[in-house]
């Protein structure tokens, strides 16, 4: 391999390498908008977490409240 092919080759690995770079840096603006946006995002998923677990005691309380309410049926039927 001559060292022009061989140069040649590096050069085409470099462009390619650098097109990957990924997108070009955002403006200020947008970077705020966008930590904005994460922000509401985040208080909106502690706000369904906080939903969620609610709705697990609320669960939680039903369950309790049929199985007592099953066992005065199963002690009514034993009478």
């Amino acid at each position: 391999m001559t060292s022009e092919v061989f140069s040649t080759r590096i050069n085409i690995i470099s462009r390619k390498s650098n097109d990957e770079e990924g997108p070009p840096p955002l403006a200020q603006s947008d970077q705020l908008n966008c930590a904005s946006g994460n922000a509401r995002i985040k208080e909106e998923i502690m706000h369904v977490r906080q939903l969620i677990g609610e709705n697990q005691k609320a669960l939680s309380s039903i369950v309790k409240a049929v199985s007592q309410m099953q066992d005065q049926v199963y002690l009514g039927d034993s009478k």
